[in-house]
């Protein structure tokens, strides 16, 4: 009986992840993984390609993407915006419709690192069960940047170009002046650092938050990033303010450059009414031969003062401690209230979401499946106490890893939601409403169980 449990386990796990290098000739289906360049130096852009080869339909996917331990990520590699691209090819003589998905990635680190295997989740339909396609890992080979690298170099890897703006030529001493460095060009802008700035002795400089803004282009990562800071000179007349320098490694070139802005012209003007700028009055009394002012006279008899307060300063000094505990307790009342809205609010959210799929009974089946998507986000949107219209799967997935909900569950709520989306554009009769409303309260019982859990 034991060796009988331990085939059929084997057996499923064959069944359940299949790779590129295992797929069989014929295969219906099978992915691999790859990478454009296998010997990166730290810090240089690779391109992660996922790629689905299906001779047949597929729908419900969900893509799940290696954790890529040991690099840097962007932004712009979102595999939850879909595949890049999609084209035909031919393989063990049999046409593919071969759609692939690229991930922008950046080495932290040198040495021999593997990239874990991505996982393709072939979600539940009323023809297939549920199966998961595996890639093969992927071996990286990271260089370490070459040795010699120049004074002020901090790492910024790729091809880069600088400009400097400053919002004014000439100001009044204790005016800040606004500096824009904006770098543009090609490289991991999310982990690169802001130059040196160099500044004469007693400045003050303030940094502005900065911002960026990137896209992808030819398969590069390309964008620009802009450092603000605000100075504020210390000394009046003409100054300058020095050349701005970024230091970075062209992995094109093997070699290290350097760009930098040109040095600036300051006139600081002294401000209006400045010490050092107006006569002392002392000095023109003095030299106006203007006498001392005659003391002013005071009585002979001081009026004694009335050291015991009557009644009415009592009940002035008491009326803004009271209040203050006033509006105290009147705000810890709001916020209790407020408190016990929210809770009843999210312990009503299942019992909403129910109702509502209800609906979905006798409406045609592109309106059910609306219905039912509809559902899925009211529920949300209540126990995460904020409007369900302008919900996404995304706010979804993070909110549940919030609350410690188990990722098979995250995974089956987005598989509802996406057989939902797909049911309200497929032909009538495609998809099994009873079915994905079932499938979908159950979901939604067994999350409610795990938040509550928490």
């Amino acid at each position: 009986m034991k060796q009988l449990v331990i085939f059929l386990l084997c057996f499923l796990l064959t069944i359940s992840l299949v790779s590129a290098q295992e797929a069989a000739p014929g295969a219906d289906y099978f992915v691999e993984a790859l990478v454009d360049n296998p010997t990166p130096f730290v810090g240089q852009q690779v391109t992660y390609t996922f790629r689905l080869y299906h001779a047949v339909d597929l729908e419900n996917l969900l893509f799940q993407a290696a954790d890529f331990e040991g690099f840097s990520r962007t932004d712009n590699s979102a595999a939850e915006q879909g595949f890049t691209r999609s084209y035909a090819a031919v393989v063990n003589g049999r046409q593919y419709q071969v759609s692939e998905l690229d991930i922008i990635l950046f080495p932290l680190r040198p040495g021999n690192i593997e990239i874990a295997p991505s996982v393709l989740v072939l979600g539940e339909t009323v023809f297939r069960d549920e199966q998961q396609l595996a890639t093969n890992p992927v071996q990286v080979q990271v260089q370490p940047l070459p040795e010699g690298a120049p004074e002020g170099f901090n790492g910024a890897v790729g091809r880069f170009e600088m400009q400097a703006v400053l919002d004014h030529a000439s100001v009044t001493l204790g005016e800040p002046i606004t500096l824009r460095v904006t770098i543009t060009g090609s490289g991991n802008f999310e982990q690169l650092a802001p130059p040196e700035l160099p500044v004469p002795e007693g400045w003050r400089v303030y940094e502005n938050p900065t911002t960026q803004s990137t896209g992808v282009t030819g398969g590069l990562l390309v964008g620009e990033k802009t450092f603000e800071w605000l100075i504020v000179p210390s000394q009046t007349g003409s100054q300058t303010l020095p050349e701005v320098t970024l230091t970075f490694f062209d992995p094109e070139t093997l070699a290290y450059r350097s760009v930098s802005t040109s040095p600036v012209t300051l006139e600081i003007f002294p401000a209006e009414g400045e010490p050092s700028q107006l006569p002392s009055l002392l000095d023109e009394a003095l030299a106006s031969g203007q006498s001392a002012l005659p003391l002013k006279p005071i009585p002979a008899v001081v009026q004694p003062v009335n050291l015991h307060p009557d009644a009415v300063f009592w009940m002035l000094w008491f009326i803004p401690p009271a209040g203050a505990a006033l509006s105290a307790w009147w705000a810890v009342k709001q916020h209790r209230k407020r408190i016990n809205q929210v809770e009843i609010r999210q312990s009503k959210a299942l019992r909403r979401a129910h109702a509502h799929l209800q609906h979905a009974h006798n409406l045609p089946s592109h309106d059910a499946c609306r219905v039912i998507s509809e559902a899925v986000f009211l529920y949300f949107g209540d126990k995460l106490n904020r409007e369900a219209t302008g919900l996404t799967q995304d706010e979804v997935k993070q909110a549940m890893a919030e609350h410690r909900v188990n990722g098979s569950l995250r995974e089956r709520i987005v598989a509802c939601l996406e057989w939902a989306d797909e049911g309200r554009y497929a032909p009538s009769g495609a998809i099994n409403i009873q079915s994905l409303q079932k499938r979908t309260l159950d979901t939604l019982a067994a999350v409610d169980e795990a938040w509550d859990a928490e």
